[in-house]
């Protein structure tokens, strides 16, 4: 016999509001992206630099917390053998993974996924444009 989670209406509320959210974050970044490069451009290469190193440090943190997103729900995953968890919020009946299946499946990739990010997050901040852009600043004309 094959165990199902069912969805209730809280939550096939929390799910629409996750994916509500994470649409208007999506167009607030869209909206506001071309602008701030631009804004960023437009600067002097000495004023520029701390901006890059911003953006930079920004989105190297921004996948580690993603690599450790991963790494904790496959951790969770592991610890319950067990995919989707029992408290899971879900919008459809869905069949519950588990046992050597539910590692297998879901926590083996998960781990391969963060390992993946912080291998690709390392290899470019290791590599000379990024290193540059960290090093010495380059002086103002008028400074």
């Amino acid at each position: 016999m094959s165990d199902y989670i069912e969805p209730t209406t809280q939550s096939r509320i929390r799910v629409i509001a996750a994916y509500a959210f994470a649409a208007l974050v999506y167009i607030a970044v869209r909206l506001a992206w071309d602008p701030f490069f631009a804004q960023i451009s437009a600067r002097p290469i000495c004023d520029q630099v701390p901006w890059w190193r911003g953006v930079i440090v920004f989105f190297a943190c921004l996948f580690c917390w993603l690599a450790f997103l991963q790494f904790r729900a496959a951790y969770h995953i592991a610890q319950q053998l067990q995919f989707p968890s029992a408290d899971a919020k879900v919008f459809f009946r869905t069949k519950v993974a588990k046992g050597h299946q539910a590692l297998l499946l879901h926590a083996v990739p998960l781990v391969l996924i963060g390992a993946t990010i912080l291998a690709v997050l390392t290899y470019l901040l290791l590599t000379d444009p990024v290193r540059a852009i960290f090093s010495a600043v380059p002086e103002c004309a008028g400074a």
